[in-house]
């Protein structure tokens, strides 16, 4: 499986961005009239990080028996793991 080559490490949002645990910043969010859909995106970006590693444990999981077909979930897993690391 193909590794992230993005910033490592955890992220965290705050104050409109969203920055690495090294103060590397991820994103900056502006033009958000609405502070709980500005916080809302900060989490969901700030999480990213955790949410590929466990898309990433998941299907290695579900791979672990080579004899079952590849279900919806795998297939679902797999396209995401591969936008998040490829594009």
């Amino acid at each position: 499986m193909s590794q992230f080559k993005g910033t490592l490490g955890k992220w965290r949002g705050g104050g409109r961005q969203v920055e690495a645990d090294d103060g590397t910043l991820i994103c900056h969010m502006s033009g958000w009239k609405n502070e709980s859909i500005t916080r809302a995106n900060e989490n969901l970006i700030s999480a990213a990080p955790d949410l590929l590693e466990a898309a990433q444990h998941a299907l290695t999981a579900l791979r672990a028996n080579p004899d079952s077909p590849m279900t919806a979930s795998e297939a679902l897993l797999d396209r995401a793991i591969t936008r998040a690391i490829h594009g």
